[in-house]
């Protein structure tokens, strides 16, 4: 979960259960399912999908900023 998204103040909160999962899935090997809030009342599941890459795209944060995910199932 990121905190000011989009800002030069932007934080990443790398204890939260969210990014936890995504920077481990390697190793507990478990699918990541993908859901996106469509409104307040709807989300839209994405599929399964595996971590490929752990990446540290911008320089505003001090290590890992993104993930590169790879489907493996609808």
């Amino acid at each position: 979960m990121v905190s000011k998204r989009g800002t030069n103040s932007a934080t990443i909160n790398y204890s939260s259960m969210e990014n936890t999962a995504l920077m481990t899935q390697r190793e507990h090997g478990a699918p990541i399912l993908l859901m996106i809030d469509k409104d307040s009342n709807l989300i839209g599941v994405h599929g399964r999908f595996e971590v490929v890459t752990l990446c540290h795209d911008n320089p505003i944060h001090p290590g890992i900023d993104s993930v590169l995910m790879r489907r493996i199932s609808d």
